[in-house]
């Protein structure tokens, strides 16, 4: 079982890489692997991890060409 989460806890930390190489599509792959497959072992701390790692490629891949950024983050919470 300690090799399983190794294997994934590594999965994520290649997310992490691919994240800081502006590689957003390879990034949430292994974020994604990374989640089901500890969430399966209950490693909670590093899903948790994982689900913010693929937050935050869908927050840099997102059109903030809007005039007013303020009321686009708005429109989207409300």
């Amino acid at each position: 079982m300690t090799k399983r989460r190794k294997k994934y806890r590594c999965s994520k930390l290649c997310g992490d890489y691919y994240l800081i190489l502006q590689l957003y599509k390879e990034a949430y792959a292994y974020y994604n692997e990374a989640e089901e497959q500890l969430r399966k072992l209950d490693d909670y701390i590093w899903v948790l991890s994982a689900l913010q790692g693929k937050l935050a490629c869908a927050v840099v891949t997102q059109d903030f060409s809007h005039s007013n950024v303020e009321e686009y983050i708005d429109s989207l919470i409300s």
